[in-house]
């Protein structure tokens, strides 16, 4: 039987903003998208690399944009494309849309301290952390330098170890294995604690050794298979993972059965 794929980090964009939004980013970032931002072109490239779903991380830069954006995300988060919704720091009432999204079948949020400007120890964060905990959601998280923003960076491995020891009751998933292109300090301050970590943007980044050495030192329960598409390739991304050298059950869990459980869907 060939093992079901779950692309556990993926973005995806109304079709009338998609072109720019994606040429946008890709000409900051300076990369070369795999696919056009709409959901059909992700769908396209599913069916390509051999994917059966993914999950779409969308991002508010604005508190405006907030319900405009998780809206769509309700209406759009259907199988074999679910979707997180979105937060921002200076949204006036996170636990009303938390609980919004989660009577909706939104599992989760995603935040980016580099596009939303705001670090996870700073008191105006502290009521979207609460609202995540007491609406029991899922937090995916971006950690680390991102291609489109110079340093110094708003997360680190160091706070992102503090932030889930202030609030152990979040899920808490960290984009890029724990903090891109800062993976020699992930070791010391992550690898084996609870916190979860998703592969998306990796795999251009780092030798198919050192991740599958990460991997096995973090623990493979912990670990989520993902691409980071359109600003990487799924079909690249899946074709390295396979040739990490981890037992079967081990990739059948970071490819699809950890997402499962972490979003409710284990059954």
């Amino acid at each position: 039987m060939r093992q079901r794929v779950f692309d556990s980090h993926v973005h995806v964009f109304p079709d009338k903003i998609a072109a720019s939004t994606v040429n946008h980013i890709a000409g900051v970032g300076g990369v070369e998208p795999s696919f056009d931002g709409t959901r059909s072109g992700l769908l396209g490239s599913m069916d390509q690399a051999g994917i059966d779903a993914a999950l779409n991380c969308p991002i508010a830069t604005r508190a405006d944009q907030v319900e405009g954006i998780n809206t769509w995300a309700i209406a759009n988060n259907s199988w074999p494309v679910l979707s997180l919704g979105t937060m921002h720091p200076d949204f006036e009432d996170p636990v009303a849309e938390c609980k919004r999204l989660k009577d909706e079948g939104i599992q989760g949020i995603k935040m980016h301290p580099e596009y939303q400007a705001f670090t996870l120890e700073e008191s105006r964060t502290r009521r979207i952390w609460d609202a995540v905990q007491r609406v029991q959601m899922l937090l995916l998280l971006h950690t680390g330098a991102d291609i489109g923003f110079p340093a110094p960076h708003r997360t680190s491995p160091e706070t992102v170890a503090r932030f889930q020891k202030a609030y152990p009751g979040i899920t808490l998933v960290a984009a890029h294995l724990g903090g891109w292109h800062m993976w020699d300090r992930v070791e010391q301050h992550l690898i084996g604690s609870a916190v979860n970590l998703d592969l998306s943007f990796v795999f251009p980044c780092l030798s198919i050794e050192k991740v599958e050495r990460l991997v096995r030192e973090h623990g493979w329960e912990r670990i989520l298979f993902a691409s980071d598409a359109p600003w990487a390739s799924q079909q690249e991304a899946l074709t390295r993972f396979e040739k990490l050298q981890l037992p079967g059950e081990a990739k059948a869990c970071i490819l699809w059965g950890n997402a499962m459980r972490l979003l409710g869907f284990e059954a």
